[in-house]
């Protein structure tokens, strides 16, 4: 993947603030911008620095695209093989393994296998058929993996069996950089990465950071919501930049481990947590699920949810900060 011009899903609409510095940097294939109020310029980029630093070592962890990362590893490994993780990945496998559990699915980092199958797809021009989709969804299933937490190692059960942390890679990167800039006195502070939002406190007193949501339909002008971020991540996932086109038909990029087809639901789910893991993942699972099911399993572990469906209607959880824009 590459980052492109293109208006990210959820981006700082405010103007600029006086006092507030921001740098950017090309990661995990898209990129990482930071805004924060400083007392002086040496304390932000000195927190800049080893949060970039910081993200380019979970990227060496995680990425699928870097053959000696944990991760690729492990999809390479023989089934049965024990594979030795470090506390970071060992740390985001467990939490993954119980947001898929708490999502019903809706989520699920195992689901390589069916990424590659619709990918493959894509490039070949050709539908899957109903066995390769079959054999995906099993490879894909909860139980072809095992994680341990102690030691910090897992293994694959089977030979096809993939992850892919495309869904929770960013948020749990997000994360780190926050702790990077809390160990350093930096709260006041807004992280975008490739249009995943994670705001400490506010600019001001009282006041959080205006962001808006993209619309992701092709004849939108205007945003579709607007709301002040404040100790909280925001997360979208849209049918619209990333989406499949097959054999002339168009498919989003957002597979259903549950069907092993695309999820062809919404436009655009968007989830609102504490910590930007927890909302990257629960906008993917949103997504797959539809609002009223989504909503239900987010809101048990405190994520609120808002999602545009393909009538064009809007539905967002009871206590969902912000409103619509206005016409």
């Amino acid at each position: 993947a590459s980052a492109t011009a293109t208006v990210p899903a959820a981006f700082f609409s405010g103007e600029e603030i006086p006092g507030i510095f921001r740098r950017t940097q090309l990661l995990m294939g898209t990129l990482l911008e930071l805004r924060c109020m400083a007392g002086d310029r040496a304390a932000f980029d000195a927190a800049a620095d080893a949060a970039f630093k910081r993200v380019a070592q979970l990227e060496a962890l995680w990425s699928t695209w870097i053959p000696t990362s944990e991760v690729s590893r492990l999809n390479a490994a023989d089934p049965g093989a024990w594979c030795t993780l470090s506390p970071e990945t060992s740390a985001l496998l467990s939490r993954s393994k119980a947001l898929r559990s708490a999502s019903d699915d809706g989520f699920a980092i195992e689901c390589g296998p069916l990424a590659e199958l619709w990918q493959r797809a894509q490039r070949e021009q050709r539908l899957p058929a109903a066995t390769q989709i079959a054999q995906a969804r099993e490879a894909s299933a909860r139980g072809s993996f095992e994680y341990d937490v102690d030691p910090a190692r897992a293994r694959k059960h089977t030979l096809s069996a993939r992850l892919d942390l495309g869904a929770i890679g960013k948020g749990a990167a997000l994360d780190e950089v926050a702790r990077e800039f809390r160990a350093r006195g930096l709260s006041r502070a807004l992280f975008d990465f490739g249009g995943q939002l994670l705001a400490l406190d506010g600019p001001r007193p009282g006041a959080g950071w205006p962001v808006a949501l993209r619309d992701p339909r092709p004849d939108a002008v205007r945003p579709l919501w607007e709301l002040e971020l404040e100790s909280a991540s925001l997360s979208v996932s849209a049918d619209d930049q990333r989406g499949l086109l097959v054999a002339g038909r168009r498919f989003s990029h957002i597979v259903d481990p549950r069907s092993g087809m695309p999820a062809q639901i919404l436009w655009a789910a968007c989830s609102l947590a504490r910590t930007a893991t927890d909302a990257d993942a629960w906008s993917t699972a949103t997504f797959v699920l539809g609002h009223e099911q989504g909503a239900e399993l987010a809101a048990r572990a405190g994520v609120r949810v808002l999602t545009l469906n393909l009538a064009g209607e809007l539905c967002a959880s009871k206590e969902f900060p912000g409103q619509a824009s206005p016409p």
